[in-house]
């Protein structure tokens, strides 16, 4: 059940909005499936060209600097500008070693759009869940993140960041519900919100 990827596993869609393709990625159980993902490598998984995944019951071992999941747009007119969308996170676990030495992200989502992340834990990493925007063009989010627990290792630490990279195509509409965080290292923050422009809490 342990998988040791050397590579990162891209997850693609066909950069064109109106052409869905659709991935399902399922292992046996979050324990019992599991990718472990080499030093140097930038992230296990990569979501891109607007793919419409649904990645469900495994987990994912991370090290270094290395991310679990990431994303980006290829910043074309036809993708929309997103990574992905009407997409699924269910069921997931991914974990650092617990030492404080991980420097990376559990998921670190540029362009995510309308899609829904459930029953995810993260534990002995460096920081948790980034999602960003990347484009003025558009204005990525309407995601719903639903039972997550983050445990993060270290010092000056982020738990959930939600980020406007862009003075326009800015994040929007990230609903938390029943959203957990600790931290074992000092300066940590549990929600941060930031961006080129100011930042709207309901």
């Amino acid at each position: 059940g342990t998988f040791a990827l050397a590579a990162q596993l891209r997850l693609e869609g066909s950069d064109d909005v109106d052409v869905e393709v659709d991935v399902t990625q399922r292992g046996a159980g979050k324990r019992a499936t599991t990718l472990t993902v080499a030093s140097g490598v930038t992230s296990g998984i990569h979501l891109t060209k607007v793919i419409r995944a649904k990645l469900e019951d495994f987990g994912v071992s991370i090290v270094g600097a290395s991310h679990g999941i990431t994303s980006d747009s290829t910043h074309s007119g036809t993708s929309g500008h997103r990574s992905f969308w009407h997409s699924s996170f269910r069921n997931l676990q991914i974990n650092g070693p617990f030492n404080g030495t991980h420097t990376g992200w559990g998921m670190h989502l540029g362009s995510p759009f309308r899609s829904v992340f459930e029953n995810i834990e993260m534990g002995g990493i460096g920081n948790g869940l980034r999602m960003f925007s990347e484009n003025a063009a558009f204005n990525p989010g309407d995601c719903q993140v639903t039972r997550m627990f983050i445990d993060t290792s270290g010092n000056n630490r982020v738990a959930y960041q939600v980020d406007s990279t862009t003075a326009a195509g800015v994040m929007n509409q990230i609903e938390f519900s029943m959203v957990e965080a600790i931290a074992s290292g000092t300066g940590c923050t549990g929600i941060q919100l930031s961006g080129s422009v100011p930042v709207l809490w309901p």
